[in-house]
C-alpha cells in the first residue's frame, strides 16, 4: 500500500496541501481528479518522496517515503513528473536507459538492456530510438520520458498528466498500458483531466479541491453531478455507453 497520513505542504505562506491522507492499492489504477491548483500534482511529488512535508508522513508498505535510500526509493517508485522538460539533445535510447540508474548496482548489463527495450517497445518508441530528443514532436517526446520511467520498473508508477501531448490514439494505448501494468501487480496512480477517460479507466477516484480531498472511492461513487458541480462548478450529465461506461457530458 501507499499510504499518505495527514499530509500538510506550505510553500511561501500558501497551503498546498491542508490534511490530505489517502490510500492507494497496488494492482489498481488510482486516478486523482480536481481543478486547477487544488494540490494535484504537489500530492503526486510528496507521493514520489520528492516534496518534502510540514506535516504527516508518506508510507510504503509501513515505510517512510522520505527516509528511504534514494536509489531504493527510485527503484520502487517512478514519476513522471508534469511537463518533464529535457535540455540537452540525447538519443531516445541513451535517454530511456537513464531509468535504469538506481538499478546499475545490482543489475547485470543484460537485464538493463532488456528492460530498457522492453520499455521503449511498450510505448511504441523503438521506430526512433537512434533519433535525438529534441527532434521529437511533443507526442514523442512524452512516450520517451514514459519509457524512461517503466525502464526502471519500479513497483509503483506515479504520472502527472501523462496523456498531455498525446493523440487520442495514444492517450487510449497509454491508458491500456497502464491498465496492463497494474493487473500485473503494478500500482498506479495517475493524474487525468479529462473525467470521463478518469471515470472508464480508474478502479478508485481521489476527488480533490482546494488541497484537500473532497470524495474518495469508486468512480460511480465519487464522480457524481452533485461532485463535479461543487469542486468544478460545472453542470454535468452522468451517461452511460452501450457497454456500460461512463460518459460524462459538461456544460
Amino acid at each position: 500500500m501507499l499510504e499518505a497520513q495527514d499530509i500538510r505542504v506550505t510553500r511561501q505562506g500558501r497551503n498546498l496541501l491542508n490534511g490530505v491522507s489517502a490510500v492507494f492499492a497496488p494492482g489498481k489504477v488510482n486516478v486523482i481528479i480536481g481543478p486547477n491548483g487544488a494540490g494535484k500534482s504537489t500530492l503526486l511529488s510528496c507521493l514520489a518522496g520528492l516534496m518534502p512535508t510540514d506535516h504527516g508522513a508518506i508510507l510504503l508498505d509501513s515505510d517512510n517515503v522520505a527516509q528511504m535510500e534514494p536509489k531504493l526509493r527510485g527503484r520502487r517508485i517512478g514519476l513522471l513528473p508534469q511537463n518533464g522538460e529535457v535540455n540537452w539533445d540525447v538519443k531516445v535510447r541513451d535517454l530511456v536507459a537513464l531509468g535504469r540508474f538506481a538499478h546499475h548496482d545490482i543489475a547485470s548489463d543484460a537485464d538493463n538492456q532488456a528492460a530498457i527495450i522492453s520499455a521503449m517497445t511498450a510505448t511504441d518508441c523503438m521506430p526512433f530510438a537512434e533519433r535525438t530528443i529534441l527532434r521529437l514532436s511533443g507526442g514523442e517526446r512524452a512516450r520517451v520520458l514514459m519509457a524512461r520511467v517503466l525502464a526502471g520498473q519500479p513497483a509503483w508508477l506515479l504520472a502527472d498528466e501523462p496523456l498531455a501531448n498525446l493523440d487520442p490514439r495514444y492517450q487510449l494505448e497509454l491508458l491500456a498500458l497502464l491498465r496492463r501494468r497494474a493487473q500485473g501487480g503494478i500500482g498506479v496512480v495517475a493524474v487525468l483531466h479529462d473525467l470521463t477517460l478518469a471515470a472508464r479507466n480508474a478502479d478508485h477516484v481521489l476527488l480533490m479541491h482546494e488541497g484537500g480531498v473532497f470524495a474518495a472511492g469508486v468512480p460511480d461513487e465519487v464522480m457524481t453531478a452533485a461532485n463535479l458541480n461543487a469542486v468544478f462548478g460545472i453542470n454535468s450529465e452522468i451517461l452511460r455507453d452501450a457497454a456500460g461506461r461512463l460518459v460524462i457530458v459538461s456544460n
